[in-house]
């Protein structure tokens, strides 16, 4: 699947999770709240493998500002046919951002993060920068905006012998939509998809796409269903064996 594919179907699929509904955006819970789930996946029998994943975040908000946090891990191994196990994936990322009067339409924000992958062969990359957040549906049943942003970024190759032909630092636009809907009184949909071309060269890219059902099995309590997408441009010129990283999970999360 193309890049424009990949990007098409993220968009569509948030507008129906949205039921392409435009409401007024409405107040927001102050204070602090936050999430932390843990979740994974295991193949048996011919194929044998294993994969454990982390996600922790937490958000303040008042009239004038949101400040908001987040963390992720995986790791995975898997067998081959003499019977070793071997690393399949291992990673992380943590972020941090500022949004600027989130209860109106439009907000500025800053955002910046940190990240590692043995499977896209990333030892680091760091990235910030400074965008605009507009908020297109925000009630009790319904949440969707879009982001649009300039980030500063560096990408070190786990191979620093690695020449990708493009420098390490560079600049990047950033694109994002986040649609939430929830379907009943304890089922919940949401997707969020985020598309980071190079501004130099367009076809340098990467494409990061969530989609999550949960339910809830009560007021803190939240089993999760997600499916996750994570396409990166140059990947295979550092030595991954795909540019395209996916896997399905099955998960619990705690909200406060």
């Amino acid at each position: 699947m193309t890049a424009v594919a990949r990007l098409i179907r993220g968009v569509a699929l948030a507008l129906v999770v949205t039921a392409i509904v435009t409401t007024p955006a409405a107040a927001q819970k102050l204070g602090w709240s936050g999430s932390a789930e843990g979740s994974g996946s295991i193949f048996f029998g011919n194929t044998s493998q294993w994969l454990i994943a982390a996600h922790t975040n937490g958000t303040h908000v008042d009239s004038s500002l949101e400040v908001h946090g987040e963390a992720r891990a995986a790791y995975a191994k898997s067998k081959t046919d003499s019977g070793t196990s071997v690393l399949s994936s291992r990673s992380w990322m943590a972020s941090f951002g500022l949004d600027y009067h989130p209860f109106d339409r439009l907000s500025p924000f800053f955002s910046g993060s940190i990240e590692s992958s043995f499977e896209q062969r990333i030892h680091r990359r760091y990235s910030a920068g400074l965008g605009t957040k507009l908020i297109i549906a925000h009630d009790s049943l319904t949440n969707f905006d879009l982001s649009l942003a300039v980030l500063g970024e560096r990408t070190e190759a786990t191979d620093p012998s690695v020449d990708l032909g493009v420098p390490a630092s560079r600049v990047r636009y950033s694109w994002r939509i986040r649609a939430e809907r929830r379907l009943a009184e304890r089922i919940k949909i949401s997707h969020s998809t985020l598309y980071q071309p190079s501004a130099a060269e367009m076809s340098v890219f990467t494409l990061n796409s969530s989609t999550s059902l949960g339910i809830d099995l009560n007021s803190t309590l939240t089993l999760t269903f997600t499916a996750e997408d994570n396409y990166d441009s140059e990947a295979r010129s550092r030595g991954a064996r795909n540019n395209n990283n996916g896997r399905l999970l099955l998960g619990l999360r705690a909200s406060y």
